[in-house]
């Protein structure tokens, strides 16, 4: 029952920071802020929404109770994964069919994807037989969380010129573009 309180809470505070996060660099913008908050309407950008929140609110788990839950990690992990990943496929494939983007569907996309990563993590931490226990699931989960971290700290700053990080709206890339369009 625990693990259903701490989902249930942690898909909350996810939807909730993480729509306040699409605002911070707006409300203060500066180097730092955007590295948490989206510096523009991308949609690399909008999945760092759904990323810091879930791994500040995973840290905090590990810390009060995960460290004793045998494959807290991997579960949380591939629950980040998860959101992480339904957000562009998601908004790709409504895009794709409708030839647009529509506000409200975003929003769902946003708010369904980190339903979906916390419910997978309450399920699997409920199962007892989960195959997340092993070692090499640890060290796989370990090594996915550098790649991401590595992937959300860098590609902000310094953002491929590839669609997933376009802004639909100015067409630019990452914050720098962003920047020197408002001086």
């Amino acid at each position: 029952m625990k693990e259903k309180k701490w989902n249930c809470f942690g898909a909350v505070f996810t939807a909730v920071f993480g729509s306040l996060l699409h605002f911070l660099y707006a409300w203060f913008p500066s180097d730092f802020t955007a590295v948490f908050g989206a510096v523009n309407e991308s949609t690399w950008e909008h999945m760092k929404l759904a990323f810091w929140p879930m791994l500040f609110f995973a840290a905090v788990e590990y810390l009060l109770y995960g460290k004793r839950t045998k494959g807290f990690l991997p579960i949380r992990v591939c629950s980040i994964l998860i959101a992480v990943l339904l957000i562009p496929i998601l908004f790709y494939s409504y895009t794709g069919v409708f030839g647009k983007s529509v506000l409200l569907l975003d929003l769902l996309i946003f708010y369904g994807s980190v339903a979906a990563a916390y419910t997978f993590s309450c399920k699997q931490l409920q199962n007892p037989r989960h195959g997340f226990r092993t070692r090499w699931a640890k060290l796989l989960s370990c090594a996915v969380l550098l790649v991401m971290l590595v992937c959300f700290l860098s590609f902000t700053p310094k953002a491929p010129q590839l669609p997933l990080f376009r802004d639909p709206i100015s067409g630019s890339y990452g914050i720098v573009q962003q920047t020197l369009l408002r001086t």
